[in-house]
Parts: structure tokens; C-alpha cells; sequence
């Protein structure tokens, strides 16, 4: 009988933790989300206040989906989260001035390196530092260095210096907007 309790029991706290751990990963999914919106939203009206002739135009972007990028930064204890467009260049470095993410190391250089949007539309790690980058996809890992580029996949992580950068990749539709 009391074997059958704590049977009942432990499914009990099994399935609790699944609806926990769905309704954290659905409110960091909309979290995603809301940021990606406000980055379209701040790149339209930006782009409308550069032409002063689109302000009263009316878009339509009904089919137009546009690759964003979340990068989970994990340093010693703390963890961050970023939303970015990498259709604009994502800057990774030790200097303050000019980078997107800071990993304030001493083996990683000033501006040690970028992720961009290829002419094929695939999103690409280059590196420019002094001692390369890392990347690890499943049980592979790359090491990127002197200039070396390659197309990052989702779930893929880069390791600078010490800083593991956990990636992302999701479609924003711009029709939500």
C-alpha cells in the first residue's frame, strides 16, 4: 500500500515538473518573441524616419519573415539573454565601445568576433581575434581562427575565452506586428 502511495506520488511530481518545465519554455519562446518584435519595430520606424517619403506609405509585409537570433551568454555565475537581428552585424569583443556582447577576458581581443548574415541568407560565425573561436555543434567542435568564418546552426555554442554563447535561431513573421 505504501509502495503504491509513493509511486502515485512520485508521478505526481513527475508531471508537475513537465508543466513546469513547458510553461518556462513557453514564456522564454514569448519572451524571444517580444524582443524580436520591438528590434522590427525600431528597425521599420528607424527606416521610415531616414525616408520621409515612406511615412505615409502603407507595406505590406504579410509574407515577410525575417531570422533573428538568441544568445544565451553564460559567464561563471551569471547568465543573459539577447535578442538580435543579425541581418545588422552581432559584435562580440572585450571593448565596451563597438560590441554587441562583452567578454571582458584577457585572451579575448578587443574585437574578436562576429556574426553576420551571408549573401546566401545563412548566418555566419567569423573570426578575428589573436586566439580563436570555438564552436562546439553536438559532439564536434570547431575552432575558428586567422579570419575563418563558418554557418552557425541552431543549437549550436561559441566559446570565447571562458564565455560559452549558447545559440538560437528563430523566424520572426512580421505580420504579427
Amino acid at each position: 500500500m505504501i509502495l503504491k502511495v509513493l509511486m502515485v506520488l512520485a508521478a505526481a511530481s513527475a508531471i508537475a515538473a513537465a508543466v513546469i518545465f513547458v510553461k518556462l519554455k513557453s514564456e522564454e519562446k514569448e519572451k524571444m518573441y517580444r524582443a524580436a518584435e520591438r528590434i522590427i519595430q525600431n528597425e521599420l520606424l528607424d527606416n521610415s524616419l531616414k525616408n520621409p517619403f515612406l511615412s505615409g506609405a502603407v507595406v505590406d509585409n504579410s509574407a515577410d519573415c525575417r531570422l533573428m537570433i538568441n544568445i544565451k551568454v553564460k559567464q561563471e555565475r551569471n547568465k543573459q539573454s539577447f535578442v538580435f537581428n543579425p541581418a545588422k552585424t552581432i559584435k562580440i569583443g572585450r571593448e565596451r565601445v563597438g560590441n554587441h556582447i562583452i567578454v571582458n577576458e584577457a585572451t579575448v581581443t578587443a574585437y574578436h568576433c562576429m556574426i553576420f548574415i551571408s549573401a546566401d541568407g545563412k548566418p555566419v560565425l567569423q573570426d578575428s581575434s589573436a586566439n580563436g573561436t570555438f564552436v562546439k555543434r553536438g559532439m564536434k567542435s570547431y575552432h575558428l581562427a586567422n579570419g575563418q568564418s563558418c554557418v552557425i546552426e541552431d543549437g549550436d555554442s561559441i566559446i570565447v575565452g571562458s564565455v560559452k554563447l549558447k545559440i538560437k535561431l528563430f523566424s520572426f513573421d512580421i505580420s504579427w506586428i
